[in-house]
C-alpha cells in the first residue's frame, strides 16, 4: 500500500525437472527465511547486464552512488519467450504484456538489438535456439493468450491499453526483428 516501497523478487535458477523425487512441487528457494521462485533460464539475465549507476544526484535516496545489474532486453526477452509455455495461471498473460512492453519500449532500438540477441542466442544448445525461434512464432498466435494480456493490461488502467491483436502483431513483429537468424558469411 505505501507508493515508496520497495519490491524485491528474487529468483534463481530451476534445475531438473521442478518436482522432488515425492512429486511435490520443487519451485521455491528457501534461505535463510528468504524465498526465491525458481525459473528456468535465469542464467541468460546476467549475460551482458546493464550496469545502472544510482546516486543522490540522480534523484536517489542514496549516500554513495551504487551500481545494479539490470537485464538487457534481448537476455529478458530470451528468458520470458522460454520460459513462458511452463508458466501457470495469471503468470502466463503477464509474461506476455511484459514482452509485449519491453519490446513496445525499445521499439525504435530493435535492429540495435540484434547483435546482442545473437550472442545471447549462442549461449543456448542448438535445440533451444529451434525452440526459441519456434515459440517466437507460435505463442503469440494463441488467442486465449492475448485476450487475456490484453484484458490485464486494461485492468492496469492504463490509458490506451493495448488490444489483443496489437499485442500478438507487436511480440510477432518484434521477436522476429530481434532473434531473426542472421544470415551465415
Amino acid at each position: 500500500g505505501d507508493e515508496h516501497a520497495l519490491y524485491v523478487e528474487f529468483i534463481a535458477p530451476l534445475r531438473g525437472s521442478g518436482y522432488t523425487r515425492s512429486g511435490e512441487p520443487d519451485d521455491i528457494l528457501s534461505v535463510a527465511g528468504v524465498t526465491a521462485q525458481k525459473l528456468r533460464y535465469v542464467e541468460l539475465l546476467l549475460f551482458e547486464p546493464w550496469m545502472l549507476p544510482l546516486s543522490a544526484a540522480t534523484g536517489f535516496d542514496v549516500e554513495a552512488e551504487i551500481s545494479i545489474q539490470v537485464a538487457n532486453p534481448a537476455s529478458y526477452l530470451a528468458q520470458k519467450i522460454l520460459s513462458l509455455p511452463q508458466r501457470a495461471g495469471r503468470k502466463r498473460p503477464k509474461d506476455t504484456l511484459y514482452i509485449h512492453d519491453t519490446l513496445a519500449m525499445f521499439g525504435d532500438e530493435l535492429d540495435a538489438l540484434r547483435g546482442q540477441a545473437a550472442r545471447v542466442l549462442q549461449l543456448l544448445p542448438l535445440k533451444t535456439q529451434r525452440e526459441l525461434q519456434e515459440l517466437r512464432v507460435t505463442l503469440f498466435e494463441n488467442k486465449e493468450l492475448v485476450v487475456r494480456a490484453a484484458a490485464m493490461a486494461m485492468a492496469t488502467g492504463r490509458e490506451n491499453p493495448p488490444s489483443a491483436d496489437m499485442i500478438s502483431v507487436v511480440c510477432t513483429a518484434g521477436l522476429a526483428q530481434v532473434f531473426k537468424p542472421q544470415p551465415q558469411p
